[in-house]
Parts: structure tokens; sequence; C-alpha cells
């Protein structure tokens, strides 16, 4: 279990220079309104440090893909200069099943999520019978998504084999594996996030405590946690794992 949180400053004790003018690195997975809320942000002036808090915060499982590939978790690395969010990196591209051809199907998972179209409907009732293991139906979700392409381009056969995954699905069949693959998490590959994070201007954070500001509210993701309500400044952040949804 990570160790406690230090208690929250009031954000008026906190020495305004001295928290506010330094550059960090700020990873969030969260997950807003609805019947699963998750306020997560980690802390860090290296994705070394994120990655180290981010495994600790999560016993080393990986990021839920129950959240990512059915709830359109916010999975993001925000960019703090000198106190100020200044860019923001989408980390869903990063994440890793172990098998290329299930990290082509997360991606269009993710993606048809996002748009709510017909092919998400599919998706989502192949994956109904996985209950919060979402990342195990990857396998059959990458057979599925191959069937699904053939059957809009005509071939009758695909539609038939497309139809009868589905049958499966509402019968609560959910093979462990397809062809040989199983898939049990998602991991983010750190190394290429920290190729594609951009470096942090000095001075970086040295202090346990942080408070940062948007360079601009077209920054935001709409479901960030991140959000001053309205203030200025974000609610004071401490170093590693910080959950906002718990206040902690």
């Amino acid at each position: 279990m990570p160790d406690p949180a230090p208690a929250a400053p009031d954000a008026l004790d906190l020495d305004e220079e001295e928290s506010t003018a330094h550059s960090c690195y700020l990873l969030e997975f969260s997950v807003g309104s609805g019947g699963a809320r998750q306020g997560d942000v980690f802390v860090g002036t290296s994705v070394a440090d994120l990655a180290a808090a981010f495994a600790g915060h999560y016993h080393g499982h990986g990021a839920d893909s129950y959240l990512v590939m059915w709830y359109g978790a916010l999975l993001h690395l925000w960019v703090v200069q000198e106190g100020v969010i200044v860019e923001g990196v989408d980390l869903h591209p990063y994440l890793r099943t172990g098998d290329a051809r299930c990290d082509e199907a997360l991606a269009e998972t993710i993606a048809a999520q996002r748009r709510d179209d017909d092919l998400w409907d599919v998706l989502d009732q192949v994956m109904e019978p996985y209950d919060f293991a979402k990342a195990r139906a990857l396998p059959l979700l990458a057979h599925v998504l191959d069937l699904y392409e053939r059957s809009e381009d005509g071939d009758a056969d695909a539609g038939s084999r497309l139809d009868r995954i589905l049958e499966d699905a509402d019968a609560e069949k959910a093979p462990a594996s397809y062809d040989g693959v199983t898939v049990e998490r998602l991991d983010l590959d750190w190394d290429a996030v920290a190729a594609a994070a951009p470096p942090l201007r000095q001075p970086l954070l040295e202090t346990e405590w942080v408070r940062v500001r948007w360079a601009s509210d077209d920054l935001m993701e709409p479901d960030t946690y991140l959000n001053p309500w309205g203030e200025e400044w974000v609610e004071p952040l401490h170093l590693g794992a910080n959950d906002l949804e718990n206040g902690d």
C-alpha cells in the first residue's frame, strides 16, 4: 500500500515564489462523472519519477483497462514550465499490451469509444462478458476488427463469423485468449513517453509541494481534475501520487 500523502498545506501558507516558479511534469489518470470516478495526478521532475509513482500507486498492475477501454479515462502528461501548465500530451498511444496486433486493436477501440459510433457498439458488445478485465478481450477484439472491416466491404462470410462472435458475447462467453495470444494488462511504454516529453526549463521543482496554473483555459481537457473552478491556481499538489477524487 502506498505511503499516505502528507497533509496539504493551506494554499495561503505556501511561499508563492518557492511553490509556483518551478518546472515539473504532471501525469493525470482520471475519470470524471459517472459510476467510476478517479482523480489520480502524479507529480515529478522526470518521467522516471512518474513511472515509479505510477507503479507504486497501482501496485505494479499497469493502467486499469476498464477505465481506459470502456470509460474513456483521461491519461495525460501535463508539462509545467515555471509553474504554468503550457502543454499536454495524450498518453493513450503509449499504452502497450505485449502484442503488436493487440496494440493496434487497443488504439482502434479507444478511438471508437471516443466517436461512440456503430463500430463502438460492436466492440462494446464483445467486451461485455469481460466485466472489469477489458484487456483480456483485446486478442478477440483484434479479430473482430478485421471481420468488421471485411464485412463492411461486403464479405458475407466475415459478417457471418462476426455475428457468431456477437452471439457468443450475448451468451457471456469470454475466451481468455485468441489465436494463442493472451493480454492481462496495459502498460505505459515509459521510454517512449520520455522521448515524447518536452524538456523542462530550470528551475526544476525542489520543494515537496507545488502550485500550478494554466497558461490558457483552452489547454484543459474537458474532464481534467486540474480545473481550478474559476480560480487562477490549481489546488496545491505534492510530489508523487495525489488522489484528487478523495482529497488526498
